[in-house]
């Protein structure tokens, strides 16, 4: 076996990363580097020697640093710099997906190809009067950008309306009708193929199933399987990012699956691993020995 060099770059403490991914890779004697290049500035960006020296790996693994949510030009540069290096890249297609941390996006994306989303508006100084009459009560409030739950709330009063316009009026809102729920579904997603599925419960008291705000990880029921396969294929074939996950809300009513969006950061924790039996950690390091095989 090759052994590699391989750099993730990584601008927030991710114990995935730290505490899971690279000490697997090392124990497989593999150099891994965690690098955070969210200091370089994007004058003569490829010039910088950190961006130069990022040709001596074998594989580049694009987590976060790049300020993608705000302005993706430096992630852009990098992803031109590289290509046509040997260095084999991981997660870096923002020339075709420059707004992909955009949730308005990856919604309008899933929409455009078949995939069932809530019934949404885009507008957000929308009144409630208007709101409840497109959406019926009650509705979901998201900020356009955010993970864990954060930004996303119920919404069933004009006054609870108006609260979360006032928190975050600086920033872009998407409202939803409300899918009568139990489960969310998370579909692990590498070069295409789902490696794993999730089942996401709610806590008690709550609708939102983000684990950061107590939700529980479960298995997922084996019939869904088939078709929760299929969703995963047309969502890779929307993003084309080789690893992520895409997030499925199931209406307990008419059993749709409703998109809601994909994460190009998934934590992946001892929880996940026991809930499926599927060490994505293992999957991970097996796919970056694989690309790079001579």
């Amino acid at each position: 076996m090759k052994l590699l060099r391989i750099a993730i770059l990584v601008e927030l403490d991710s114990p995935t990363m730290t505490e899971q991914l690279a000490p697997l890779l090392r124990d497989r004697g593999h150099t891994v580097d965690i690098i955070d290049l969210s200091s370089v500035p994007e004058e003569e960006f490829t010039s910088h020697p950190e961006i130069q020296a990022l040709t001596s790996y074998d594989i580049l693994y694009y987590r976060s640093g790049l300020d993608a949510s705000g302005s993706p030009q430096r992630i852009i540069k990098l992803e031109e710099f590289l290509e046509g290096s040997p260095v084999k890249t991981v997660n870096l297609h923002y020339t075709k997906h420059p707004k992909v941390h955009s949730k308005t996006y990856e919604i309008q994306q899933a929409e455009k190809s078949g995939l069932e989303i809530p019934k949404s508006s885009f507008t957000s100084d929308a009144t409630f009067s208007q709101l409840s009459l497109e959406l019926n009560l009650p509705f979901i409030s998201k900020t356009d950008e955010g993970t864990n739950g954060n930004g996303v709330h119920l919404i069933d009063t004009e006054e609870k309306l108006l609260d979360v316009q006032a928190t975050y009026q600086n920033q872009q809102m998407i409202y939803q009708s409300f899918v009568p729920h139990d489960f969310e579904y998370r579909i692990h997603i590498m070069d295409g193929l789902a490696v794993c599925i999730w089942k996401k419960a709610p806590p008690e008291g709550d609708f939102r199933s983000n684990e950061a705000q107590g939700g529980a990880m479960l298995e997922a029921e084996p019939k869904y399987t088939e078709r929760l396969t299929e969703l995963s294929k047309i969502a890779f074939q929307i993003f084309g990012f080789e690893i992520f996950v895409a997030d499925f809300m199931l209406d307990r009513d008419t059993d749709t699956f409703y998109f809601t969006e994909i994460n190009l950061n998934p934590g992946w924790g001892p929880a996940d691993h026991q809930a499926t039996g599927v060490d994505v950690i293992s999957l991970t390091a097996d796919y970056f020995e694989n690309i790079c095989k001579v």
